[in-house]
């Protein structure tokens, strides 16, 4: 298939797109958007066993920040192989986001993506991603989360935001998971902002590699240690923690 644009699930709930198969692709050429305005609810996207998704930038949980967001708990999944790559820009360099705010307050919670399995890639290709984005006064993110897992690769990102909170917005508990074998790639990552709270970078069993990275205060960097564990976070260039940042050893034992 291969056309400009695609939204799964505008206003509306409980709307699925699956690509599967070594033969499957999707050239969109534009934007995806997962999840658009205050009743979207429990819409997906799902890559799997070895289809390929490109030329997109993507959006679960809320659209651009130039017209009214909102969505809870929509949901992307690459597995089994599947491909995606989100090299795409919308004009505004907001690269991709799982639950970002629109022009009006509201909420966008719960919104997720996974990237699970040996061979399963999403390549952001030189782009930042955002998760839990709130952009202006009234809106609220929450509980939005990636997570990396079984040898699933995240990889080529520019920056990567976890609960950034612009604009007299609240951003909250929302998680970046890089566990169980997977990878995250990125020049640069940061967790939190300065009013947001209770975010996270959790790495326990994965590995994280980035150019730099800052914890602001009130936010939280999750690692563990162990026999058997890797060295879960490499930064080649400058570690920021803020007063009053988190940084949580969790050690395991044989």
């Amino acid at each position: 298939v291969e056309h400009a644009s695609g939204r799964i699930g505008q206003d509306t709930s409980f709307n699925a797109v699956s690509v599967r198969g070594d033969s499957s692709r999707w050239n969109v050429g534009g934007m995806i958007g997962v999840g658009h305005g205050p009743h979207s609810v429990s819409n997906s996207l799902t890559v799997a066993e070895g289809a390929v998704v490109e030329n997109t930038w993507l959006w679960v949980g809320g659209y651009a920040p130039y017209q009214d967001g909102g969505g809870l708990w929509n949901s992307l999944v690459v597995t089994n192989g599947g491909k995606l790559y989100t090299g795409g820009d919308d004009g505004f360099g907001r690269g991709s986001c799982i639950g970002v705010s629109g022009t009006v307050g509201g909420r966008v919670d719960h919104n997720t993506a996974m990237v699970s399995g040996r061979g399963s890639l999403w390549d952001l290709q030189g782009r930042d991603l955002r998760i839990g984005s709130v952009t202006v006064g009234g809106a609220f993110g929450a509980f939005n989360s990636v997570r990396v897992e079984q040898g699933g690769v995240l990889t080529n990102g520019h920056l990567v935001y976890i609960g950034e909170a612009l604009g007299g917005g609240t951003s909250s508990s929302n998680e970046l998971a890089i566990v169980s074998g997977g990878t995250l790639d990125a020049e640069g990552i940061r967790v939190g902002s300065e009013s947001s709270f209770d975010n996270a970078l959790c790495v326990k069993g994965g590995t994280v590699s980035a150019g730099a990275m800052t914890v602001y205060a009130r936010n939280e960097l999750v690692f563990e240690i162990g026999a058997d564990a890797p060295a879960p976070v490499k930064i080649s260039g400058a570690a920021k923690f803020e007063k009053g940042s988190r940084i949580k050893p969790v050690v395991t034992t044989n």
